[in-house]
């Protein structure tokens, strides 16, 4: 059991290190910067990739990453899981700061 624990929190420490960081700052671009046009682009993307489901994105990471290194590694799935946390931190991160009323920031 500690095994499927510590290999739990592993991959989810992984998939972290690239998914929070480009999901925060690109919430933090779409609600305080940038022109109507490219936050619209990109919400869209977002959006588009929050639909994606995640046996594409294993199978990308798969042709990407595993298939190339030859073997499995937890790094590979801590970035498919990273790049399903990335579009879905964004907007939610987006959707925090619009909530902040203009004054307090």
């Amino acid at each position: 059991m500690a095994n499927a624990i510590v290999g739990t929190l592993v991959l989810l420490g992984l998939a972290c290190v690239p998914g929070v960081p480009i999901g925060v700052l690109g919430g933090v671009y779409l609600s305080e910067f940038g022109s109507p046009r490219v936050n619209w682009t990109i919400r869209f993307l977002c959006d588009v990739l929050n639909g994606v489901p995640s046996i594409i994105w294993g199978i990308v990471i798969n042709a990407l990453v595993v298939i190339p290194m030859k073997s499995f590694s937890a790094y590979a799935g801590g970035l498919a899981l990273g790049c399903l946390m990335i579009p879905l931190v964004m907007r939610t991160t987006e959707e925090v700061l619009v909530l902040v009323p203009q004054r307090l920031s």
